[in-house]
């Protein structure tokens, strides 16, 4: 049964005359591009309000090198690549974009994280606040590479575990840090030495996580971020 698809509007412009039939977009409410990016081309900031954009601008070129912008419709577009910018990260975030799903940045109060199934992926923008970097690099563990991480586990099915078990321990990273690390390499920044931050401080209230490949450093040698635990 014939129906007209209004697509500025996402949806159909009349009643389903079969809807006590079988109806083939019942499943993603009547809207059969629900989860699909018609242009593909987005990877919308448009949630996020002005200044909540321009510091996870910031984060991201910091982290990668490489500039992007925001459209008029609040869409992701890469704008321009440095001098030891990041291709990696530039192809990853440009595969996203050029995705037919949609990707929806998000501001949490909770832990970041990302979700396969709606494509949306959650930043906290307070995660950083008050972190102590000490002799490691900023630029190494920010906004920039916590949407890179959370971006992963929205795109693919990789999870934060050894194999098929999520540790407690301390002394694996995981394949999303793994692929992060990547980009931290390609950059010269130091590289993140394990998945979970190990309690530290009075009363455990604060929690260090492990950098190597510090500049001036033997490669080995580990350095701590300490923040709050708002993992990733």
């Amino acid at each position: 049964i014939g129906r007209t698809y209004a697509f500025p509007l996402l949806r159909f412009m009349s009643v389903d005359p079969g809807r006590d039939g079988w109806n083939m977009y019942t499943y993603v409410g009547n809207n059969p591009v629900n989860a699909v990016d018609p242009s593909g081309t987005t990877v919308s900031f448009a949630s996020l309000d002005e200044d909540q954009r321009k510091a996870l601008l910031q984060g991201l070129m910091d982290f990668t090198g490489n500039t992007y912008a925001v459209d008029e419709n609040g869409n992701l577009q890469f704008v321009s690549s440095s001098e030891g910018a990041s291709n990696i990260a530039r192809e990853h975030l440009q595969g996203l974009i050029d995705s037919d799903r949609k990707f929806s940045v998000v501001s949490t109060d909770g832990p970041p994280h990302g979700n396969f199934e709606t494509g949306n992926i959650f930043v906290n923008f307070s995660s950083f606040e008050g972190a102590d970097y000490g002799k490691v690099d900023p630029r190494t563990f920010n906004l920039g590479s916590q949407l890179i991480h959370e971006s992963v586990h929205a795109s693919t099915t990789q999870e934060d575990k050894v194999g098929t078990i999520m540790r407690a321990t301390y002394d694996w990273t995981g394949p999303v840090v793994d692929f992060v690390n990547t980009i931290r390499s390609e950059r010269g920044l130091p590289t993140r030495a394990a998945y979970n931050g190990e309690p530290a401080g009075v009363l455990g209230k604060r929690f260090r996580l492990p950098f190597t490949n510090v500049k001036k450093s033997k490669p080995s040698k580990r350095f701590y971020v300490y923040r709050d635990q708002l993992k990733k």
